[in-house]
């Protein structure tokens, strides 16, 4: 038989053999030995280079005979890379690799065993339900000191086994040393550990690269993200989203990502072959590793290939941390005999990143006036790119070498300050405290997400330059060079304490850079962190301009979107709008009162009951506002209103108050699904008047069609559409839609077809079900669903390529649009120039909301009310519920759900009392959060909102 050392896969195609189709490991010949530009022709990415113009990598069947067909010579190495992975892992010698299962068993163990130094949290779960887990170790875990944060993640691709089992290593090894070897003692004393060793539990139980919607992990980070590994758009998959959320929190100086299938520490950037700005450090700290393990150090742009989304990546290009991705065996599977050796070499170089985390500079940001910690904006300015302190807790902690530097301190809301002649030394920090002063204008604080789209070697992307006051440096965002294609854009944070306030004219300036040429581009604002929004158009600057964002309906807004026009060239060193800043003209002058929260209860009232609102008023401008009214107004019919003003005498600038509750009720003969709107009036002493509305559904219609009643109000259109009803496949019970041709089973090439709902109005916790039965060609065909707020401009839902092989119900969280928001969705199938498989089936779609499933209340029956309310909480993960109004008689059931409206807990209720609700004994427990109580029966039906901490 013949050997194969098998490399870091980059491929867009898809690992299970069950679920994606047949995988081979093949050799190619290309014609020459260009190999970078061999492979760009063909669209693929080696695993490994055999020699000047012969590669291995691991294909689908499909894509071999894609190649095949194109006259490479193709000789293939293992014939089914699924069956040879299983037969590997049923040897004896793998009885030391973790599975998931094993993995959170031993995690779990070892918190159980070192309680003072290590906590468990749940960072999120993988799309087949999976929980991603990440341990903290320090000697209190509890609370944050002023230490210097380190991580360690391991297993992006599944079938990358050992990257978890480092990561496990080093969390037992750091539990066993403490309190009886020194420097781990010493180490965990002072840093801060996270270790997160199985990021895709669905690719590895499957043993397959990509997650269980067929997305390579490592390219869905939002630095620089360009469409790599099949994702529609950064952050798509809900493991990248829990392992962003890790890194988004806290300030880690140091980052280590494991991954096998060669031996080669990877540094960025990856995306681009400039030199990172920090290039000196990172060679100076991965130099260690590379020094005790032998492994070759290097940016990955250099020593492998160019890759959009990586872990480092988005360590550097988003807050300053070394982070690199560590290959630590020359095959992705090896025989678990050689798992101690793996471990033992790598276990010194990762003891050696957690004590290089110390050095450079460190301090506090603080307000000068209060004292108050500042989230802060650190730059080196001899380096030129930031870190960022912790959002809480104020401390930053900046690596750098031996040498003489100027920092450069910046807050949203406060003047900038520059310390200089700061000396550092070899296996130290020097600490250096800063305050701050308030100030009212602010600028760009953080880079949430970018791309450039095109990759283009002259653009030399430096996106800190869009941060900060404009000072004639400047980041190029580039311009699409195809149809379809979106054009370059870039997420900028204001900073949760100085968003951009909608004043009486303009409210933020955006400044051009001088390339010689005015471009436009156009602005967006949101409260939403992410790519898909919501975000509200606000206006489009050509060259400088100014934007007012009264037209967007917003009070106030955190993120600024800024999309290029796209009508300017792609290739050249300042493609596209040249983004210098943005200027956050501040707090309105005067007194300005708003509504900063709002809630009622219960969240999902129905027709019959009563409710209260909840109101949290904030004086956003600079002056005191005194004789504040806030007065409430229904615009719906039905709604009777007990409560319709409140009076504070004064309200002072910055303050925030929670008023009393407005208490109200509906009508019985309300129509389920009524949007009931609450106008709102806040008045101040003449000063100001302030409009304002919350809603809240009562009851919910809910959207259900089994595809058995013909076309009805759906729609299709598109490139070759085949969308029709069909009977040759069904869920249930004889009709499905299928895009494909009817006989041959196949759907067509060049195809862009879509089939549309009718209009649906969203209410709060809504979700999107659907059964499906899917085949195209992996890699380069695709299913998407789509939802739309005006007909014509779509976002993503999920996108998935390769087949499912057997009906399946799929469930999307509709969180992210707005309550009330009349949406349309479509399925569109997506096909390339070549190959077809056999398509799409939908069937059984439904629009509902898990907590308003049931059917209405009306008038409840004589006796003891139902209710639940919350009483405490008993320390983290367990709450006390007060329950009455059930009996043997009229027993009762307890659900909790958490705010998707996903069911987490359901428990019989006999008896009215307390009962205890203790998370810490399910087998997932929930992360930090608002949730929901329901308590039902046959009659009646109650909730309360509650937090876990």
């Amino acid at each position: 038989m013949k050997r194969i050392i098998i490399l870091p896969v980059m491929l867009i195609v898809l690992f299970s053999s069950s679920a994606w189709g047949l995988e081979q490991v093949v050799r190619i010949t290309l014609p020459s030995s260009d190999i970078r530009q061999e492979c760009r022709e063909i669209k693929i990415v080696p695993d490994r280079v055999v020699s000047p113009n012969q590669i291995e990598v691991v294909l689908t069947e499909a894509e071999v005979a894609r190649i095949m067909s194109r006259g490479y010579p193709v000789e293939i190495i293992i014939p089914d890379y699924s069956k040879y992975l299983r037969q590997l892992f049923s040897q004896p010698d793998f009885a030391a690799y973790h599975n998931h299962a094993q993995t959170v068993a031993f995690v779990e163990s070892l918190a159980q065993a070192n309680p003072d130094i290590v906590r468990v949290d749940t960072l999120g779960y993988s799309v087949q339900g999976r929980v991603i887990q990440v341990m903290r170790i320090t000697d209190n875990p509890d609370q944050d000191e002023f230490e210097p944060e380190v991580r360690f993640d391991g297993l992006h691709h599944g079938d990358e086994t050992p990257a978890s089992e480092v990561c496990l290593w080093l969390a037992k090894r750091l539990c066993e040393g403490y309190g009886s070897i020194s420097y781990i003692t010493s180490y965990v004393n002072n840093r801060d550990i996270w270790i997160a060793p199985m990021i895709n539990p669905d690719g590895r139980e499957s043993l397959t690269r990509y997650n269980a919607n067929g997305i390579d992990l490592n390219r869905e980070y939002g630095y620089m993200w360009d469409r790599e590994g099949g994702s529609q758009y950064p952050f798509s998959q809900p493991e990248s989203q829990a392992l962003r959320s890790l890194m988004d929190s806290r300030n880690f100086t140091v980052a280590a990502s494991y991954h096998t299938g060669t031996v080669q520490i990877s540094q960025a950037w990856s995306y681009h072959y400039d030199r990172p700005y920090d290039h000196d450090a990172y060679n100076a700290v991965w130099s260690i590793y590379s020094a005790i393990t032998g492994y070759p150090h290097e940016q990955g742009s250099h020593c492998m290939y160019y890759i959009n989304g990586p872990t480092k990546d988005y360590d550097y290009g988003i807050s300053g941390c070394i982070g690199s991705t560590v290959e630590v065996y020359s095959t992705k599977n090896p025989p678990a005999n050689v798992l101690n050796g793996i471990c033992t070499l790598n276990d010194s170089a990762m003891f050696e990143m957690i004590r290089v985390a110390g050095q450079g500079i460190a301090g506090y940001v603080t307000d000068s006036i209060s004292g108050d910690p500042l989230w802060a904006r650190i730059t080196v300015i001899e380096k030129d790119w930031p870190i960022y302190t912790d959002q809480n807790f104020g401390d930053y902690h900046r690596y750098t070498l031996p040498g003489t530097y100027s920092i450069r301190v910046s807050a949203p809301g406060y003047q900038e300050k520059i310390i200089s002649g700061i000396t550092t030394y070899a296996d130290t920090c020097t600490r250096v405290d800063v305050s701050l002063s308030p100030q009212d204008t602010s600028y760009g604080f953080r880079v949430v997400l970018c791309n450039v789209p095109n990759y283009n070697d002259q653009n030399h992307t430096v996106t800190p330059h869009s941060l900060g006051a404009p000072d004639g440096n400047f980041v190029s965002l580039g311009a699409a060079s195809q149809s379809g294609q979106r054009d370059g854009w870039i997420i900028l944070d204001m900073g949760p304490a100085h968003p951009v306030f909608n004043k009486s004219g303009f409210d933020l300036k955006v400044f051009e850079g001088n390339d010689g040429t005015t471009e436009a581009c156009s602005v967006y604002v949101g409260n939403n962190p992410t790519w898909s929004g919501p975000w509200e158009f606000a206006g489009m600057v050509n060259g400088t301009g100014e934007i007012d964002i009264s037209g967007t309906g917003l009070s106030q807004a955190r993120y600024l979107m800024l999309v290029d026009d796209g009508d300017g060239s792609y290739s050249g060193s300042y493609p596209g709008y040249d983004l210098d800043g943005v200027v956050n003209y501040g707090r309105p002058q005067e007194a300005s009162v708003s509504i900063v929260d709002y809630n009622f209860d219960p969240v999902l009232p129905y027709p019959g009951d009563s409710a209260e609102l909840f109101l949290s008023l904030s004086n956003v401008g600079m002056a005191n506002a005194t004789n504040v009214n806030t007065a409430i107004t229904s615009l719906t019919s039905g709604v009777t209103l007990y409560d319709s003003s409140y009076f504070i005498s004064s309200l002072a600038s910055g303050d925030t108050v929670d008023l009393p509750a407005f208490s109200m009720s509906f009508s019985a003969a309300m129509p389920l699904g009524t949007l009931v709107d609450i106008e709102v009036e806040i008045t101040g002493s003449g000063e100001f008047t302030i409009m304002d509305t919350v809603s809240v559904f009562v009851g919910f219609q809910e959207f259900c069609d089994s595809v058995e009643n013909g076309q009805g109000s759906w729609t299709h259109s598109g490139s070759n559409d085949l969308w029709h009803i069909t009977t040759h496949k069904s869920h249930s019970p004889t009709h499905s839609w299928y895009c494909g041709n009817e006989g041959s089973w196949q759907y067509s090439n060049n195809m862009d077809a879509s089939l549309v709902t009718p209009p649906v109005v969203i209410a709060s916790g809504c979700v999107l079900e659907f059964w499906e039965w899917y085949e195209v060609e992996s890699g380069w065909d695709y299913v998407h669903v789509e939802y739309s707020t005006d007909g014509s401009n779509w976002n993503s839902l999920r996108s998935l390529t390769g087949t499912n092989g057997s009906w399946q119900q799929a469930s999307l969280d509709l969180n992210s649009i707005p309550s009330g928001t009349t949406v349309q969705f479509r399925f569109r199938l997506y096909s390339d120039y070549m190959i077809v498989d056999e398509g799409w089936y939908v069937d059984d779609i439904r629009i509902y909301n898990p907590l308003g499933v049931e059917q209405p209340i009306g008038v409840n029956p004589p006796g003891e009310k139902l209710q639940i309310r919350p009483v405490m909480t008993l320390g983290s993960q367990q709450m006390i519920f007060e329950v009455s109004g059930v009996s043997p008689q009229n027993p009762g059931q307890l659900m909790i759900f958490d705010v998707s409206g996903r069911k987490i807990f359901e428990t019989d209720l006999i008896q009215p009392g307390t009962y205890t609700w203790e998370q810490r004994a399910q087998q997932n427990p929930v992360s930090a959060g608002s949730y929901f109580a329901v308590v039902k029966n046959n009659d009646q039906r109650s909730y309360c909102k509650f937090i876990m901490f």
